[in-house]
């Protein structure tokens, strides 16, 4: 587990993101050891890394996954097989920025291609808000959320500076928190507040951009969106 809370961007070896996920942890162990459900720490662990490093798109994609496939994704499975080459076909859109970090965490232990993890991705739903897997934000992040959030124009000097002072992992939990209050959104004939705000951050980090285009494929596509997608996907 170490070389990736010291490797991964959305870590860093930030001793007060690291701290916060042992936290989980331990609170996740307990409610499992309450309840009589049969987790250990082990897998507990490395699903708070897979949520943490991959974002809430992503991770709510394993728990669809996981639902479907009875507890056992053939993707998890192809994933921890060592003597085989993945195809990218074969992995879903919101897991195929950081294939770094899938091989690493893919090699974590437990394996998780022979268990039913519909146990581990209930406890994980029950103990964090739905749509919020990343919702434990430093009170530097949760300012750039605020800040973002309320952007009303293309360009922003005081959001800037923002995420200036905002440690760059912190930068997907801000991303996430934004495209669950876009989801909240039932009129798109206009922008709504706050698009500018998802843009900026994107344009400052690669994995941000992408979970916000991934996610533009999901809402009614609109004139006022054009620009903002074709500049973010570097099309003129």
């Amino acid at each position: 587990m170490a070389p990736i809370l010291a490797s991964s961007a959305h870590i860093n070896g930030n001793p007060r993101i690291v701290k916060r996920l042992l936290n989980q942890i331990r609170m996740r162990l307990k409610t499992a050891n309450r309840r009589g459900m049969q987790l250990d720490e082990k897998t507990i662990t490395k699903l708070v890394i897979f949520e943490r490093c991959m974002g809430t798109q992503a991770t709510n994609k394993l728990y669809e996954l996981i639902d479907k496939e009875n507890g056992k994704p053939e993707i998890i499975a192809m994933l921890e097989d060592s003597e085989s080459e993945l195809s990218l076909d074969k992995l879903p859109e919101e897991w195929k920025e950081d294939l770094e970090f899938l091989d690493k965490w893919s090699k974590l232990h437990p394996p998780f291609s022979n268990l039913n993890l519909k146990p581990a991705a209930y406890l994980s739903r029950q103990s964090i808000p739905l749509g919020a897997i990343n919702s434990v934000m430093s009170g530097a992040a949760l300012k750039l959320l605020e800040g973002l959030s309320k952007q009303k124009n293309r360009l922003s000097e005081v959001n800037s500076k923002l995420l200036e002072t905002t440690p760059q992992e912190e930068y997907l939990s801000v991303m996430d928190a934004l495209i669950e209050q876009f989801k909240l959104v039932e009129d798109w004939k206009k922008m709504p507040v706050g698009f500018y705000g998802a843009r900026l951050l994107s344009l400052k980090d690669e994995k941000c951009k992408s979970v916000f285009v991934t996610y533009t494929n999901t809402i009614p596509n609109k004139p006022w969106m054009v620009p903002v997608i074709k500049e973010l996907k570097g099309e003129k």
